[in-house]
């Protein structure tokens, strides 16, 4: 019998396993191995064979696979290594006898271990059970499952054993198959829920192409903490990055690929948004720390559903603010200032003609003016303030009598109270005492809710003073004990302070009457009569 001396095992890994993010370019012819019966090796060949084993040096190559395959004693199968659920690594060696001849076979059991160093360590995976794998010519070809969990990019050894045997001494590191350098495809099942691009050492990116423009479409670029879109044309059209603090950018794909917007976090200092014009000026500025709008010769326009405008603020020279009618058509309120003059307003009746004008300059530096026009824009009433004068062609006032404030002497009084000249005070006024007073001046206004119609007298120092009727109507305190007051009655001043009676001697009552009684009051009462005041 011929003596089994060396036997020497060539390893050769054809293909590497699709990890959780890489796959294999793989060439679409790859051997196959048809399962054999189960048989056993000759006790006579098992110890040479194994000594054999000890001696050989196999080359093994594997990337990291993408999901785990059940552990258990396979027999060596028919497989496609394309297959992404085959998840197998090929393996093959050479048996030889000493003399270099090919072993015929016709079979051995093989079992596989996987470790984290070459010697001694922890097993990673195995044993990995192959039987009844074929020789042919000396040449074992078989596919070895493996699990993606044991390969996390860190170093792995791989032992064999033969047919129940020991664990031959000299494990294999594993090596990067060539294909593995090639991607060339991943699925959604392939891919981690977290993936990670790059390390403490070395910056992560990604680009993805457009393969039909062959230029980039989207760039992840991880030292600029920056995400990028590009355009059909190559230019850059989006960048949103945040090295220091959040900024989005974006370009408007013109020959200079200009940056038109920028909305940035800036920091402590609060939100930006700036709206760039052609020249990338600020044409816009939403500024977060000042919550201010900026704008640059341009306008905000506030349209409604169907687009018409109904607001413009506009800004340059002078800010205005316009509005419009509903249908957009109509201006009807300008708001605003100039340059060299102070703010203005106008409002516009519905044909678009101006009503009034309320100017806050008058010129430059003249004073307030209030203007108000008729319908065909013809200024009928107006009101200067350095002047203090208003014109109009009619003035309607509601209230019922003329009163001018007069500083007065002694308590306070009560409306309706007549009045007289102070004899004792220059300038005052005080209640009328006695019969047929030739110093009556005139009724306190505003007795029984009936409001003066015009009061005059407001100097300083007069705030407080209480309005005189000097003319039209007014209810009076009068007096009736002797004699009853009826309608056309003239009054004068009588023995009650502060209280009007019926005149009845005509000598004594030139230039004491108070007026008319427009009212009547019975004798022997006392209480307000309405008088038509016209002091005689």
């Amino acid at each position: 019998m011929r003596k089994f001396s060396v036997l020497t095992i060539l390893g050769l890994v054809l293909i590497a396993i699709v990890s959780q993010s890489k796959s294999n370019h793989i060439s679409a012819e790859q051997p196959k191995v048809v399962a054999p019966a189960l048989v056993t090796v000759p006790p006579t060949v098992q110890p040479a064979l194994e000594d054999a084993v000890r001696r050989v040096e196999p080359k093994v190559g594997i990337t990291e696979p993408v999901r785990a395959v059940q552990q258990s004693s396979v027999p060596a199968v028919v497989v496609d290594p394309r297959s992404l659920e085959s998840r197998f690594l090929p393996y093959q060696a050479l048996l030889t006898d000493n003399l270099g001849v090919a072993i015929p076979g016709p079979a051995v059991n093989l079992v596989f271990r996987i470790y984290d160093d070459s010697i001694g360590g922890l097993l990673v995976e195995g044993p990995i059970n192959l039987v009844g794998v074929p020789i042919n010519n000396g040449v074992v070809s078989v596919y070895i499952p493996v699990s993606a969990a044991s390969f996390d990019s860190s170093d792995r050894w791989m032992s064999l054993a033969i047919n129940g045997g020991a664990e031959l001494p000299g494990r294999r590191q594993f090596g990067v198959s060539p294909y593995a350098l090639r991607v060339d495809r991943v699925a959604s099942a392939e891919l981690d829920d977290n993936i990670t691009l790059g390390n403490a050492s070395t910056s992560g990116s990604l680009m993805i192409q457009n393969g039909a423009m062959a230029q980039p479409s989207i760039s992840l670029n991880g030292p600029a903490s920056q995400i990028s879109t590009y355009g059909i044309d190559g230019l850059e059209q989006i960048r949103l990055w945040g090295g220091s603090w959040g900024e989005l950018l974006l370009f408007d794909g013109q020959a200079t690929n200009r940056n038109t917007v920028l909305l940035s976090a800036q920091s402590s200092t609060g939100g930006l948004l700036n709206l760039r014009d052609p020249s990338q000026v600020d044409a816009i500025s939403l500024t977060g720390a000042t919550g201010k709008a900026q704008a640059k010769d341009g306008f905000y326009a506030v349209a409604t559903i169907g687009g018409i405008v109904e607001a413009k603020l506009t800004g340059g020279t002078g800010g205005n603010l316009r509005t419009y009618n509903s249908l957009g058509t109509i201006e009807t309120v300008v708001i605003g200032s100039s340059a060299s003059s102070g703010g203005f307003g106008q409002y516009k009746m519905a044909n678009g003609s101006i009503g009034a004008i309320i100017d806050g300059d008058n010129g430059t530096n003249n004073g307030g003016r209030v203007s108000v026009n008729d319908g065909t824009n013809v200024e009928t009433a107006s009101m200067t303030g350095s002047t203090g004068r208003v014109v109009c062609k009619i003035v309607q006032i509601n209230g019922a009598d003329l009163a001018e404030k007069f500083p007065i002497s002694g308590a306070k009084v009560e409306p309706g109270t007549v009045m007289e000249i102070d004899p004792e005070h220059s300038g005052l006024l005080r209640m009328a005492k006695g019969v047929y007073n030739q110093r009556v001046a005139g009724v306190v206004s505003g007795a029984n809710d009936f409001p003066a119609g015009a009061i005059l007298g407001h100097l300083p120092g007069n705030e407080d003073a209480p309005p005189i009727a000097l003319s039209g109507r007014v209810w009076t305190y009068c007096d009736a004990s002797e004699h009853a007051i009826g309608l056309g009655d003239l009054l004068t001043t009588s023995a009650t302070a502060g209280h009007a009676m019926k005149a009845v001697d005509r000598d004594r009552s030139h230039g004491a009457i108070i007026g008319k009684a427009m009212s009547g009051l019975e004798r022997g009462k006392k209480g307000l009569v309405l008088v038509l005041v016209n002091l005689q």
